[in-house]
């Protein structure tokens, strides 16, 4: 490295003598001393500031003389004036790269320029390296060099490179720049055009380094981006695509480099970008002429015959290209607003051009199937050798019709409208069509349909959620078509994760006929199905079908069992009945509701017009409502990395949220509001002109997934010397009582909702946002001060630290009192901002007088699925004299939620939609009742049974009791657990399933009298071998009996008792 003395000694030399020897000498000493700062082969980002203050501050006199040097190494070098004698122009051209590292040696308002001398002598370079000759070494450098020394210019703080390696530059960043880039001359563009549009002439890597100089261009600034983004411009893109895919391969065993495949796609897709985030009147190009473009040569037909090694070549590019294009669609969906850009795609028709893509990769992949069958051999050679596997399995058959799959789900990624538009342009029957046209479908596609309905990786469909219902029904259709047993088994196990994982899962599965699906695939010959795959299939069905099961549904399934006289049983029927009796035990653990309000989107809800008048002097509401915590948030299809620093702002200050499960305000922001936390705690709170008051229930969190009876009573206290008091009741049980104020009624509550957002905080006179907080370190410091600004939160941001110091004292001082106190305003700050209920809700009612304890206990006790407002006598209760409104999902019609209190004033609007479920149970009446069990148990009486009576006594009883000194007459242990080693026999399955669809339901009870359904059974039990009535027999046999009798039907357990159990020649 030259010292500084040596630098200034050549330069005084060069001045005095003016002999250009010393001036090329000074030239070699200043780059070598700077050769660290020149990295003409790596595109790695390097920062700005990383080498500005190595690089001296040059007088401008010396630029401006050694770019009338370049001018002269210029004229040198072309021929056009030989006596020039001047520094080589590459010499040149380094010294320019390194001071253009220190940007104040740039003056930005006037164009240097040695900037025009550089893109004519790039020209220069460029139109000799098209004639091809003999020595391109010093051209290329030449050629090289000066795109570095442009992309310095045009982008110094390299924010394309950063894009490349995956960094996202925020616009917060960017304002901060010291320098900006150059202003972007006419030459450069028409540099790009002249060269691009014959890239196969020029050498590849040049090619490279010319698109990558454009996305620099693009991305340094958007005026420059905006000057280069031309039709042409993209043209010439599309160009250097098909010229790729045309040009052979240097040798046909080393397929060729796809990385300027990668650049130019990457150019692209900024191209796009920085068009959708710009006017209609910055724009030279319309993004949808961009993607006719993409689209016609996503759609390229077949070049002229050429021999038949250049056609496999040709197809092997080919393939590649469609395989980058594909997967540069979705990058290019990563935007900030992809919903505009996703109709824009639609607009373009491109759902059409991709099922075409589809079709006709049959065409260019078939040749490349037959190889990959003639060569296994080199196929497991390549596995054993390839440094990427997944670049091996990529060349497979299917790997267009893969990456297309994945498109058309990044396409309809989060959007409702664009699935509606492929369902009415396209649909998914088409797209089986094609498919199936393809021949046998490989596991990465099957796999891929898999992650298109849960718009993410399948595996994750606990988290994501079913987006996409279509693609599982697909799926279920094409199972008896595949030919290999294993596929069969990993889709319906695949199909069981997905659709049994949540209850949103099963709500979403039910409601898309997945039920109806699957009993049309079992009713294919069972021989086209694998065993262990009808058996998941079944397992499916249970689950779905304990959540609903429609009467065709039910008629359908009993259908499948039929078998023609003498044939042996259907080889479903063992299972069958173990599916219907899991079924028929729904809610053992709990009840729930058939039909129900899904609450869960965050818009959802029910706005209540405004009620002038109170008609009463307290409040109640009653509601039964199910959180479902595993119902997935809503999803956000781009990564944190996509989020600028000033959307992680905005989404830092939106804080929590409370969950609303009514709220009733005037118009002055006093009334009522409860919600629930991100804990799924229930806060029961009221807000008067001055203060916003609270009371929570931490001890009784709702976070179980479990239908629960809600009810909440305000009671204003009786003068002089009565208190307010809020009680709240949850499954019938008071669980809180305290002090809390009541708002005064006689104001119009204009603001009314349930289960929605739709209330806005009125009242507050401040400006100040939520801070995050920091965590507590002392009891003192979670005291929450109501006029100093918002909480110090602790555990959860949804939940005020002094409300947590508060929860659990006694009333009376303020440390300890259970009412958590703020002013009036600063509800959202302190608990987060309105959300929907994020739940279910069934019967909900809001009362003008207090519920009495019994009250709330009888509601409880009636269940979610009773909505009946009168007494079992017939006369009307005496909540129905004190309703203000009530609503249930039974009397909903066109989003109106009828409203069912004898005033019938406040119909309600419903922002969601309902969900109806059917009960087996209830179901069963349609196809003929009780008795149309019955026929099961002729053909379980000829299952085989495959476990032995000893071991199975054994197992069911444990040693104590098959011990010979066990206690005598100790009684059988009956219970849950013991129901499912019970139906391992069939027959003690089928009474099992007898007892569960008689439990908790009369109509089954009498049903079964009806058809004189014991006498039945006891006649075909006497007729079943004597090795399958055993200890399971007897067992079921002795719960049915315990279920009747608790029942209390006499009649029928009489019968039973003379039928089956008293019947010695069954036993």
């Amino acid at each position: 490295m030259a010292s500084k003395e040596r630098l200034y000694e050549l330069w005084m030399l060069y001045y005095t003598k003016k002999d250009v020897v010393y001036l090329q000498q000074w030239l070699e000493a200043f780059v070598a001393s700077f050769e660290k700062v020149i990295d003409v082969h790596s595109i790695e980002p390097r920062r700005l500031e990383e080498w500005s203050a190595d690089v001296p501050l040059l007088p401008k006199e010396v630029l401006v003389f050694l770019s009338t040097q370049l001018w002269h190494s210029a004229l040198h070098m072309s021929g056009q004036d030989q006596s020039i004698t001047a520094p080589h122009p590459l010499l040149l051209i380094k010294f320019f790269i390194i001071i253009c590292r220190n940007m104040e040696n740039i003056d930005s308002e006037k164009m240097p320029g040695f900037v025009f001398e550089t893109i004519k002598l790039l020209n220069f370079c460029l139109a000799q390296l098209k004639k091809q000759p003999d020595d391109q070494s010093t051209l290329q450098a030449v050629v090289q060099h000066g795109l570095l020394l442009c992309e310095n210019l045009f982008d110094p703080y390299q924010t394309w490179r950063r894009r490349q390696a995956g960094e996202e530059v925020s616009m917060l960043e960017r304002s901060k720049y010291k320098f900006s880039p150059l202003v972007l001359p006419e030459e450069l563009p028409m540099l790009f055009h002249e060269y691009l549009q014959d890239s196969e002439l020029i050498p590849e890597p040049l090619v490279v380094r010319l698109v990558h100089l454009q996305g620099a261009v693009i991305s340094g600034c958007k005026r420059n981006g905006l000057l280069s983004i031309t039709p042409q411009a993209v043209k010439d893109l599309m160009s250097v695509l098909r010229s790729w895919c045309l040009c052979p391969a240097s040798s046909p065993q080393q397929p060729r480099d796809p990385q300027l495949l990668r650049m130019a796609l990457r150019c692209l897709t900024v191209m796009i970008h920085l068009l959708h985030s710009s006017s209609v009147n910055e724009r030279q190009v319309e993004i949808r002429s961009a993607l006719d473009d993409y689209f016609q040569l996503l759609n390229w037909n077949r070049p002229p015959d050429s021999q038949q090694g250049d056609m496999h070549a040709w197809e092997d590019n080919l393939i590649t290209l469609l395989e980058h294009m594909l997967n540069a669609i979705p990058e290019i969906l990563q935007c900030s607003d992809r919903p505009v850009l996703q109709a824009i795609f639609l607009n373009n028709n491109c759902f059409e051009h991709i099922l075409r893509l589809i079709q006709n990769s049959k065409l260019y992949q078939s040749n490349r199937f037959k190889l990959e069958c003639e060569g296994q051999c080199d196929l497991t050679t390549r596995l054993l050798t390839e440094s990427e596997v997944e670049q091996v399995w990529e060349k497979g058959s299917d790997c267009i019709t893969v990456h297309a799959i994945r498109v058309l789900t990044a396409i309809m990624s989060n959007s409702p409208s664009a699935k509606e538009v492929f369902k009415e342009r396209i649909g998914y029957s088409q797209l089986f069509d094609v498919l199936k046209s393809q021949g046998q479908p490989t596991k990465r596609l099957l796999q891929e349909l898999m992650n298109m309905a849960v718009e993410g990786e399948h595996s994750q469909a606990m988290q994501l959620g079913i987006s996409n219902e279509q693609p599982l029904l697909l799926l279920l259709q094409w199972l008896p078509d595949l030919g290999s047993r294993s596929l069969q088994l990993l889709v319906s196990q695949w199909l069981a994760a997905v659709c049994r994982g949540t209850l949103s899962c099963r709500t979403v599965s039910v409601e898309a006929g997945l039920v109806g699906s699957l009993l049309e695939v079992l009713s294919e010959p069972p021989e086209r199905l694998d065993r262990q795959c009808a058996d998941s299939l079944l397992g499916l069905l249970q689950d779905l079908g304990s959540l609903s099961l429609r009467p065709c549904e039910l008629k359908s399934l009993l259908k499948l069992l039929r078998t023609e006289p003498g044939a042996p049983p259907h080889p479903y029927c063992g299972r069958v009945v173990r599916v219907l009796s899991a079924m028929a035990a729904r809610g053992e653990g709990g009840c729930s509701a058939l039909q129900y309000f899904d609450l869960t989107p965050p818009m959802a809800g029910i706005m209540v017009p405004a009620i002038q008048r109170w008609p009463g002097s307290a409040f109640a509401f009653h509601a039964w409502l199910c959180l479902n915590t595993d119902f997935p948030p809503p999803q956000h299809h781009y990564s944190e990395s996509h989020l600028t620093n000033m959307d992680n702002t905005v989404r830092m200050a939106k804080g929590p949220r409370r969950k609303q499960l009514y709220s009733f305000f005037t118009a002055s922001g006093t009334g009522f509001e409860a919600f629930f936390t991100t804990e799924e705690v229930l806060v029961v709170a009221v807000c008067t002109k001055k203060e916003y008051m609270a009371v929570s229930l931490p001890e009784h969190p709702f976070n179980d997934c479990a239908w629960h009876s809600v009810a909440i009573v305000h009671v204003p206290g009786r003068r002089p010397f009565g208190q307010n008091v809020v009680t709240v009741y949850v499954d019938g049980v008071p669980c809180k009582t305290a002090p809390l104020r009541f708002p005064s009624l006689n104001e119009p509550f204009t603001s009314c909702c349930i289960g929605s957002a739709g209330h806005r905080t009125t009242t507050t006179t401040m400006t100040t946002s939520p801070t995050l907080p920091n965590p507590p370190h002392s009891p003192s410091e979670m005291a929450f001060a109501a006029h100093t600004g918002p909480p110090t939160l602790l555990r959860s941001q949804s939940f005020p630290a002094s409300f947590a110091a508060a929860a659990g004292g006694r009333p009376g001082g303020n440390r300890e009192s259970p009412v958590h106190t703020i002013q009036a305003g600063l509800q959202d700050t302190a608990w987060g901002s309105p959300s929907s209920l994020g739940g279910l809700l069934a019967t909900a009612f809001i009362c003008h007088e207090a519920l009495q304890p019994a009250q709330a206990r009888a509601l409880f006790t009636a269940g979610p699925n009773n909505v009946s407002l009168f007494k079992a006598d017939g006369e009307p209760s005496e909540v129905n004299s004190k309703l203000v409104l009530y609503y249930t999902p039974q009397a909903f019609k066109s989003q109106i939620c009828l409203d069912l209190s004898p005033n019938h004033l406040y119909d309600g609007r419903l922002t969601g939609h309902r969900v109806v479920n059917w009960d087996v149970k209830d179901v069963l009446s349609s196809v003929g009742g009780m008795g149309a069990l019955l026929p099961l148990l002729e053909q379980v009486c000829l299952l085989d049974q495959r476990e032995t009576v000893g071991q199975e006594t054994s197992d069911l009883l444990g040693p104590e009791l098959t011990s010979s000194r066990g206690p005598a007459g100790m009684l059988l242990p009956l219970g849950k657990s013991s129901e499912g080693r019970l139906e391992k026999n069939s027959v003690a399955a089928f009474l099992l399933m007898i007892k569960n669809m008689l439990r908790n339901h009369p109509a089954n009870q009498e049903s079964l009298l009806q058809c004189h359904g014991p006498a039945i059974i006891g006649a075909m039990l006497g007729k079943v071998p004597s090795s399958m009535m055993d200890m399971s027999v007897l067992m079921a046999c002795q719960f049915l009996l315990k279920q009747v009798s608790n029942e209390g039907n006499n009649a029928l357990l009489s019968q039973l008792y003379q039928y089956l159990l008293f019947d010695f020649r069954i036993w």
